[in-house]
């Protein structure tokens, strides 16, 4: 089937704003404690959730241990006890409070949520998810920060466990799930949300003009008027069975549809 250029160039922003939306994050590289860039081109800026007045965002967060409450505070650091200029604040009770965590030791890092969910139980994605990484003054306790995606602000304490990393004796582990958390959440736009803009308004400027074209000056009918409708009408096909094609390729899985047949291109 020919294609003409329009159709061709339209096909084209499809498959890559697709791409752009479905791939998830494979890194984000550090701006400051705050914010870091995905290599999507968004931007994770958590400085609108935190607070700057030497207290912390989320305080005395009960902990899945009784007896033990948190505090965490992104971007900016905060008192609280004996508690002095941190990102993050243990609690055990008797007035006892411990350093888990500075702001300018802040790390980020992307982590597979299959493999965090190997340290404790979570009800987190498997997929790629960014993670802040903070340490003690005395490099005693670690608090890891797992970013999730979500339009609704939602704070937990989720795990308190013996550190993996030898170097340090304990790990606490939070989930902070909001919008901040998604990349363009705080302020910008990601290539992927860019790419789909431009081809949702190339979209719509090309069945505008195209549609006048037939109408008005080829004297079309019908679904005839729809401007390369022979290519619009047969690319559902089209993807299925490129989809079946490339199923039939994978082993164990493509052996199902052996009896399926592809024309030779």
């Amino acid at each position: 089937m020919k294609l003409d250029f329009p159709s061709m160039s339209l096909l084209g922003l499809f498959l890559v704003c697709l791409v752009g939306v479905t791939h998830g994050i494979s890194s984000c590289t550090q701006s400051d404690s705050c914010t870091c860039k995905s290599d999507t081109g968004g931007v994770i800026d958590l400085k609108p959730l935190a607070k700057n007045d030497n207290t912390p965002k989320y305080k005395d967060v009960d902990s899945p241990t009784a007896g033990q409450q948190y505090s965490y505070n992104p971007c900016y650091g905060f008192d609280e006890g004996a508690c002095s200029g941190v990102a993050s604040c243990e609690n055990v009770g008797s007035n006892s409070y411990f350093d888990a965590g500075t702001p300018t030791t802040a790390t980020f890092a992307v982590e597979k949520g299959s493999d965090l969910k190997q340290l404790a139980p979570m009800d987190i994605p498997d997929d790629n998810l960014v993670t802040i990484t903070y340490t003690s003054s005395d490099i005693t306790r670690q608090t890891k920060v797992i970013l999730i995606c979500e339009g609704t602000e939602k704070f937990s304490v989720d795990a308190l466990l013996t550190n993996p990393d030898t170097t340090y004796q304990w790990l606490y582990i939070y989930v902070l799930r909001a919008p901040q958390a998604c990349p363009g959440g705080g302020g910008g736009l990601s290539a992927g949300s860019i790419l789909c803009i431009v081809f949702v308004s190339f979209l719509v400027l090309y069945l505008l003009i195209g549609f006048i074209v037939t109408t008005f000056v080829q004297k079309k009918e019908g679904k005839e008027r729809i401007p390369n409708s022979h290519f619009w009408f047969a690319l559902p096909i089209m993807v299925k069975d490129g989809t079946v094609f490339v199923i039939s390729k994978i082993p164990g899985i493509g052996a199902k549809t052996q009896g399926y047949k592809y024309d030779n291109i």
